[in-house]
């Protein structure tokens, strides 16, 4: 079964097939409950990319606003937000919905990050609501490189995996958050 999930991650953050396809496919199998949810991150909490927390201490020392946009779950997204700093508010994310019973019931398909192009509509709204001069999206997959635009700029990242279809699209590409920390510190 991480099998199959993994692949059809793979693909879908390659561009390879549309995301919220891969989305309902890969939780279909997977069928998570809210207790493997809650067990999954107290036994193999993510971790952060090295770096990380320091362009984002860097970021908001400028009072620059900081985002989490992923196509991941907001159990994870939340518990990486609160290690960076970045408010819940500042998180999108996908829901899972469960019962009472703690039993995956589906994911939240109203979430925009279910989508495709849901990081794009994302930036849109981001852009639309705070009136964003510059706004930069920083990823690893082809659904963050869609983001640009309503993205001013985008920075391809290859510090956790170099996915060749982003790596080939970007204008900058980055494999470590240090080179973007001494290019952010002038």
């Amino acid at each position: 079964l991480h099998f199959l999930s993994s692949e059809r991650t793979k693909q879908a953050m390659d561009g390879q097939v549309d995301f919220h396809e891969s989305l309902k496919a890969r939780l279909n199998i997977l069928r998570p409950s809210l207790s493997n949810v809650e067990a999954f991150l107290k036994e193999s909490p993510p971790e952060l990319s090295p770096g990380a927390k320091s362009l984002i201490d860097l970021l908001k020392s400028r009072n620059t606003d900081v985002f989490l946009v992923t196509g991941g779950f907001s159990h994870i997204a939340y518990y990486a937000a609160d290690q960076l700093g970045i408010p819940h508010q500042n998180v999108f994310s996908n829901k899972l919905i469960f019962d009472s019973n703690g039993n995956y019931v589906d994911f939240d398909k109203q979430q925009l990050t279910s989508t495709s192009n849901g990081k794009s509509l994302i930036c849109a709204y981001l852009k639309n609501k705070f009136q964003f001069k510059m706004l930069v999206m920083i990823g690893d997959g082809m659904t963050d490189f869609h983001a640009c635009p309503p993205a001013d700029l985008f920075i391809g990242f290859g510090g956790n995996q170099v996915r060749q279809t982003v790596r080939d699209a970007s204008a900058w590409y980055v494999y470590n958050f240090a080179e973007l920390i001494n290019a952010f510190k002038y």
